[in-house]
């Protein structure tokens, strides 16, 4: 007596195959669907996110004004005039942006070192051009 079991049609193997990537095709499909949804989200996240990180950036720097424009007020009460004051709160800020430009123009120097017309013309003749 054969068992049935081991016997295979090609029908029914051919009928199962098509089965198997039919249902594949349809968790593959669901999947997909499942993580474009979940970026969606987080891309959502993210600009909203940003945006608030924004806000908070036009804030602080809106507030920064502000509290100088108060230092500017009080100083201008205690000294009694406003010009001096302004320039008591500016100097800090002054004195910063000349390290930085002094800084600034030191590099601009060093990367775009002008060689000496001397050098150039010893360079010549060392070539021979």
């Amino acid at each position: 007596m054969q068992d049935r079991t081991s016997e295979s049609t090609p029908a029914s193997t051919l009928a199962l195959t098509l089965g198997m990537l039919r249902e594949s095709s349809r968790l593959v499909g669901r999947t997909l669907d499942l993580a474009r949804t979940e970026i969606d989200g987080n891309i959502r996240a993210l600009i909203g996110l940003l945006a608030l990180l924004g806000t908070i950036v036009v804030l602080l720097v809106a507030a920064f004004f502000v509290f100088l424009d108060a230092m500017v007020k009080a100083l201008a009460v205690l000294i009694g005039s406003e010009v001096v004051a302004a320039l008591v709160v500016a100097s800090p800020f002054l004195v910063a942006a000349g390290l930085l430009a002094a800084l600034g123009l030191r590099r601009i120097a060093r990367a775009t070192r002008i060689v000496p017309p001397k050098v150039r013309g010893q360079a010549a003749l060392a070539t021979g051009s």
